[in-house]
């Protein structure tokens, strides 16, 4: 956000809504070994948290009227929150 000192402080949640690939994300990710330490159970069970609260928040940002856009594709991401953020 340092390139936008005029703007006031904003919010842009991003929701990951397919389960495989938060599989993905959190079993290759820096920090994964506690992740890659609990069962396949475990896994999916966080997995299913995560999604779940992914849901949950999309759900409460489209309630308040408060911007969210899908996580995916990564390539795209800084231009969908620049767009989203100021209109562009």
């Amino acid at each position: 956000m340092h390139r936008y000192p005029h703007l006031d402080c904003r919010v842009v949640y991003l929701i990951e809504s397919e389960e495989r690939v938060l599989l993905t994300t959190l079993a290759t990710r820096p920090g994964n070994r506690r992740f890659l330490a609990l069962s396949p159970r475990e896994q999916r069970g966080v997995v299913r948290m995560n999604y779940l609260y992914g849901q949950w928040l999309r759900a409460e940002a489209e309630r308040y009227r408060q911007p969210w856009l899908a996580s995916q594709p990564w390539t795209t991401l800084g231009h969908r929150v620049e767009e989203c953020l100021l209109g562009s």
